[in-house]
């Protein structure tokens, strides 16, 4: 379901004038699931450290996560945070080459698959 469709139902499930508990409950879940699904930018907000998440990188959808650097010698390096892929370590993107960032959709369950 496209973002526009999801707007457009919880408009109209909020614009009818009775609503039982059910519908109220249906949109709240529809605005959820909006918020779930959405691009996050960066600026906005970033992903818990070091769990997978989609990424907008240099415009491709990628793999990556945020993780910590820190380095020996504690005197003289500060330790700071950069953008990796969770399963090939060492990529070379740079902080403003994330823009947005997603959660991984939940696996599907048994009944699903």
């Amino acid at each position: 379901m496209t973002p526009g469709k999801l707007d457009e139902l919880i408009a109209r499930l909020r614009a009818h004038g009775k609503m039982d508990t059910m519908a109220w409950e249906a949109a709240a879940a529809l605005e959820e699931l909006k918020r779930e699904k959405r691009w996050i930018p960066v600026g906005e907000r970033l992903p818990t450290d070091e769990t997978p998440v989609l990424i907008i990188c240099r415009g491709h959808i990628r793999l990556g996560e945020l993780r910590w650097e820190h380095p020996g010698f504690e005197d003289i390096y500060k330790a700071f945070r950069y953008w990796d892929d969770p399963n090939d370590d060492g990529q070379s993107w740079e902080w403003h080459d994330i823009t947005h960032w997603q959660p991984l959709p939940k696996e599907p369950s048994d009944e699903q698959a």
